[in-house]
């Protein structure tokens, strides 16, 4: 400031100087200087108020950017440093399905899930994030042919797990976040009730599973997908198939390996809007089953089929303030083992410290 100052003061003298020093070289020298200096000046200005727009233009899509993917699935974003992100999750959940029971008698059943959970997530750094997921499950069965129902709520499994992202993101190789989930049975367990009165509201086993998850942007549009792996501890039960009094039952669950697979794209449609489309799916492999009985030794093994889920979903993320935005997706069951629709709804917020 005071050389500029000084510039235009200098400036000032050699403009109104006397006419007979218009005439000497060093005065008119030394006025196109200063308005070389001038101009330089200038065009520093506009350079600088360039460069901020361009940085806050770069910031304002990064933002936009991270919320698309926050939107497709929290498995695509990690947390900074400096705050705690909480994150409540409602999902609705909806089975039908026709039975035949007997000759010219078919019965109709229909399930509702719904599961209310929070996560916490922690940075321990910027490129690593860990989590916890603690959820609540109420679910309901009914039956056509005598109206009967039954319903139960209790908590669900536990989910701890991290997040690493490996590489800085940025150029040709697209963003990877390398996840790893410990899933704990600390709900109603399906090994341990009967079925024909109860319902369960949790696996029943414990569980790892790893994940790498994929993000680039394609301007106007981000492409995002990943890979998981889920392998399941055996598990001793004393589980009564055909009721408590059978004498068989069994005695060790171990569950088949999944695999699955994700893919999809995400769009911001304006600055409080944005879609994303994406399809799920999973390969489970047989499980096998242990029974046995208390009056003998001798044991025997039964196999499940292996089965696949197939899931299209839809989803937008809402800007409902400043900081606050809402991400609601539904999703479309494409197999038997499929729930006909899910609705899920996401209200991500953080605590800044």
């Amino acid at each position: 400031m005071v050389f500029r100052l000084f510039l235009l003061i200098l400036f000032f003298f050699c403009t109104t100087a006397p006419s007979w020093a218009e005439n000497d070289p060093e005065i008119r020298l030394l006025e196109e200087r200063l308005q070389e200096l001038e101009a330089s000046l200038k065009r520093m200005q506009e350079e600088n108020e360039a460069r901020r727009t361009l940085q806050s233009t770069a910031e304002e899509k990064a933002a936009q950017e991270e919320e698309i993917l926050s939107a497709a699935g929290r498995d695509y974003t990690l947390m900074r440093p400096g705050r705690m992100g909480f994150e409540y999750n409602f999902r609705y959940s909806y089975y039908s399905y026709d039975q035949l029971v007997e000759a010219g008698k078919i019965e109709h059943k229909s399930n509702h899930n719904i599961e209310n959970s929070m996560v916490v997530e922690y940075p321990l750094k910027p490129n690593l994030t860990l989590s916890a997921d603690f959820p609540f499950v109420f679910k309901s069965d009914n039956k056509s042919s005598d109206g009967s129902s039954r319903q139960v709520s209790d908590i669900g499994d536990f989910v701890l797990g991290f997040q690493y992202q490996p590489l800085k993101s940025g150029g040709k190789i697209p963003t990877t976040i390398l996840s790893l989930r410990a899933s704990l049975p600390v709900g109603r367990s399906p090994y341990d009730i009967d079925p024909d009165k109860e319902m369960a509201t949790s696996s029943g086993t414990y569980s790892l599973t790893a994940g790498a998850n994929f993000s680039k942007v394609f301007d106007p549009i981000i492409a995002y997908g990943g890979l998981s792996y889920s392998y399941y501890l055996p598990e001793s039960t004393r589980y009564h198939a055909k009721g408590v009094s059978s004498p068989e039952y069994v005695s060790e669950v171990n569950r088949g390996e999944q695999f699955g697979f994700s893919a999809g794209f995400g769009y911001a449609l304006s600055y409080r809007l944005n879609i994303n489309l994406s399809y799920q799916y999973s390969l489970s492999m047989r499980s096998k089953y242990t029974w046995t009985t208390d009056e003998t030794p001798e044991k025997w093994e039964t196999q499940s089929p292996t089965s696949a889920s197939s899931v299209f979903s839809i989803g937008t993320g809402w800007r409902i303030s400043s900081k606050r935005t809402m991400n609601v997706r539904l999703g479309i069951g494409l197999t038997n083992n499929d729930p006909d629709f899910t609705l899920a709804i996401r209200l991500p917020f953080e605590l800044v410290f």
